[in-house]
Order: structure tokens, then C-alpha cells, then sequence
């Protein structure tokens, strides 16, 4: 298993929680961003991302290197917020998203602006059918998506063509 990622603090938490597991000889962690990927072509059977691709800074680049370190066949999984289609249920998690979790997340974390970005995040990810399409897009064949938690959250999948 190996993870990448840009920050060096999350990388520490990383670390730290691999160590305390005593797993270092079967997790691997690196700095580095979805973009420009420090490793050989056609090596993983899979790639996951869970709350991240809303952060890549290049989503079409960020999903071809993805592609480009699977192997013929590989699975990608990518869990990522959305909003629910339930009219009533969007206006209390927009309401949740937009108002409370900002002011939770100044009053826990001390930081003015923690948390603000993610309805914002959140609001400019393409969902359902455009995620998708983005993916096929970008070499990915049987994609599929589905709703979970009352679609506050979808998982799409697909695989690289063989």
C-alpha cells in the first residue's frame, strides 16, 4: 500500500498511525499531489480517494495519472461528498454544510476560515453522470456510481481498460 500526499502534517499523522500499528513493511507514505505522481506506469490493481479528488487542483489531470499508475484492468474508487436530491433534505444539508459546520469548525479547530471552503468544494464537484463521464473521459470503462447516506455521499468505480 503506498498513499501520497501534499501535506506534510498529514503525512506525520500518517506515519505516526503506521508505526502504532507496527505496519511499515506493508504501508509506504510519500509527499507528493495526485498531479504528478513520483512512481512507474501499469503498478496498482487499485486506487482509492476518499473526500480528496474535490482537492485536486487539476481534477482531468489528477484522474489520467490515476489511470496511468493502474494496471490494464485496475480499479479506481472515489468516495466524494454531493448533495441530496430530496428537496427537503438538501435544505437541511445545505443549511448544515453553509452555517453550522463553519462555525463548528472555527469554534473546535480555532481557525477563522476551517471548514468554510467545503461548501464550496462540495458545490463546484461535478456529480453523478458528470463525474462519471469525467472518468470515462479519461480512460475508465464500466463506471458506475451510487448514492450512499441519503446522497450526502456517492462512490463511483471504474476500472482502466484492459
Amino acid at each position: 500500500i503506498i498513499g501520497i500526499d501534499f501535506s506534510t502534517t498529514m503525512l506525520q499523522l500518517g506515519k505516526n498511525k503506521v508505526t502504532a500499528k507496527n505496519m511499515q513493511s506493508s504501508i509506504q507514505l510519500f509527499p507528493g499531489t495526485v498531479e504528478n505522481l513520483p512512481l512507474k506506469g501499469d503498478i496498482f490493481d487499485g486506487a482509492i480517494s476518499a473526500f480528496g479528488a474535490r482537492n485536486f487542483s487539476n481534477l482531468n489531470h489528477g484522474i489520467r495519472e490515476i489511470h496511468r499508475v493502474l494496471k490494464p484492468r485496475g480499479k479506481i474508487v472515489i468516495l466524494e461528498f454531493s448533495f441530496p436530491q430530496n428537496g427537503f433534505l438538501q435544505w437541511l444539508y445545505r443549511l448544515y454544510f453553509g452555517k453550522i459546520l463553519p462555525v463548528m469548525g472555527r469554534w473546535i479547530s480555532g481557525h477563522k476560515n476551517a471548514y468554510s471552503y467545503l461548501p464550496d468544494s462540495v458545490e463546484g464537484f461535478p456529480k453523478g453522470e458528470a463525474f462519471s463521464t469525467l472518468l470515462k473521459k479519461n480512460g475508465f470503462d464500466s463506471v458506475d456510481f451510487k448514492e450512499l447516506t441519503f446522497g450526502i455521499t456517492t462512490i463511483y468505480t471504474g476500472f482502466k481498460h484492459a
